[in-house]
């Protein structure tokens, strides 16, 4: 009687492996340097809305007060 050929004697055959979610993270300083880029946006995209604020703060006129509504949305759909 033949051995079962769905069973393979090697393990480490590709399908055997987990997938390189399940392994450790070996790739920290590039998550780190991504979470740092992650904040400046956010930390700029928010002095840049203050900006935007005091000035049409000053001026006051309708569609410039859609205009900052519509970056402020902008800026809370990307640091999702």
């Amino acid at each position: 009687m033949d051995k079962n050929p769905l069973i393979e004697e090697e393990p480490n055959a590709p399908w055997r492996r987990p997938h390189r979610r399940h392994l450790p993270r070996v790739d920290s300083s590039r998550r780190v340097l991504a979470r740092f880029f992650s904040g400046l946006t956010v930390i700029l995209g928010l002095a840049y809305l203050l900006w935007m604020a005091r000035l049409v703060w000053g001026h006051g006129a309708l569609l410039d007060w859609f205009f900052l509504a519509a970056e402020a949305l902008k800026l809370s759909l990307k640091s999702i």
